[in-house]
C-alpha cells in the first residue's frame, strides 16, 4: 500500500472556459467526467475502449431531463480497487496502478485515482463515484469559480458518468450483490452508460436497452429483505443510456492471466500481450503476472 498522499489529477481534465459559449440564451451544456471501476487485474485495451466508446455515446445524446442539455466530456478517470477487495487472485494495488499508470501514460483523456486504491477498507462503488465526483467539484471551484457559478445557475453542475460493461450493470439486477439502498442512492446520484458484449455465451442474457429495462422490472421491482424489512427499488423510474463498441473486443482479464500462466515462453507470451493490452503496459503485465 502506497503511502504516498492523494491528490486528484487533473492535468488531463479540460477547462470548463473550452466547453462553454459565451450564448447567455441557450442551456448551457451538462459537463461530464466518465469514471471506469474495476479491479483491473490486469487492465486491457477493452477497458480503454470503454471510455473511448462511452465518450463518443454521450456526444451523440442529450439528459435525459429537461432542457435536454448536450453532454461535453470534460476527461475521465480510472479506480481501482484496494487490496481489500475479496477476490482471488488479485494482484497487489501498487501492481495494478504501476500498470494502469503506463496503460493511460499516452490517453490524451484518461487517468488514474488513487484513492479508492489506497484506502485500508473495501470501499463501495457509490462512495468511490461520491468522493471523485465532489473532488472534481472542489478542483473546478478552485480553477473556474466563475463558471462553475454560471453551471450552478443554469440549473445544472459537473456530473460523473459511471461506465459500465453489459457484465457489471446485469449485476445491478443479481440478489445480494449490489445493498438496494446503496444501488437506490447511487442510481439517484449518477448518470450511467452501458456497453453491449460483441458476443454472449451460450444461454447468457443481457439488459441491452432502456425497453429492456422496463419490461423486465414492471412487475418485478428489486427487493431486499432485512431482519423482516423489506426494501425495494422502482427500476422503471430511472434512464440509462446503452451504447456498443465500434469494434468487437472480447479480451478479459482473466484470458491474460491464464495466457501469463501457460507454458508458453516469454516471446510467445509478450506477443500475445501486443494485442491484447498498450504497449507500454506489456513489460510490467508480464513482470507483475508472471510471478507465482
Amino acid at each position: 500500500m502506497s503511502a504516498e498522499p492523494y491528490s486528484l489529477v487533473t492535468s488531463k481534465l479540460k477547462p470548463l472556459s473550452s466547453v462553454m459559449s459565451a450564448d447567455t440564451k441557450s442551456p448551457l451544456p451538462q459537463p461530464v467526467v466518465i469514471a471506469l471501476c474495476g479491479s483491473f487485474n490486469p487492465i486491457h485495451n477493452a477497458h480503454l475502449t470503454i471510455y473511448d466508446a462511452t465518450k463518443q455515446l454521450l456526444e451523440q445524446e442529450k439528459t435525459h431531463e429537461e432542457p435536454h442539455r448536450s453532454f461535453t466530456v470534460l476527461g475521465g478517470f480510472i479506480s481501482l480497487v484496494g487490496d481489500a477487495y475479496p477476490k482471488k487472485g488479485l494482484r497487489p494495488f501498487t501492481e495494478r496502478e504501476a500498470i494502469a499508470q503506463a496503460a493511460v501514460a499516452d490517453h490524451p483523456d484518461l487517468a488514474i485515482d488513487r484513492w479508492e486504491g489506497t484506502q485500508k477498507e473495501y470501499v463501495r462503488t457509490l462512495y468511490v463515484l461520491q468522493h471523485l465526483e465532489d473532488t472534481i467539484r472542489a478542483h473546478y471551484i478552485r480553477k473556474e469559480p466563475e463558471l462553475l457559478s454560471r453551471l450552478v445557475e443554469d440549473g445544472t453542475q459537473i456530473r460523473v458518468v459511471f461506465a459500465c460493461g453489459a457484465d457489471l450493470f446485469n449485476s445491478f439486477f443479481v440478489p445480494g450483490v449490489w445493498p438496494l439502498k446503496l444501488l437506490q442512492s447511487l442510481l439517484d446520484r449518477f448518470i450511467i452508460t452501458i456497453l453491449r458484449r460483441a458476443a454472449k455465451k451460450q444461454g447468457e442474457h443481457y439488459l441491452e436497452c432502456q425497453e429492456d429495462c422496463d419490461k423486465k422490472y414492471t412487475n418485478n421491482p428489486l427487493v431486499e429483505v432485512n431482519d423482516g424489512v423489506s426494501f425495494s427499488i422502482e427500476m422503471t423510474k430511472y434512464k440509462f443510456f446503452f451504447g456498443s463498441f465500434s469494434s468487437p473486443d472480447n479480451t478479459s482479464s482473466t484470458q491474460i492471466r491464464e495466457l501469463l500462466a501457460s507454458s508458453k515462453s516469454e516471446e510467445e507470451k509478450k506477443k500475445a500481450l501486443a494485442d491484447l493490452v498498450p504497449s507500454s503496459a506489456v513489460s510490467l503485465i508480464y513482470q507483475y503476472y508472471s510471478q507465482k
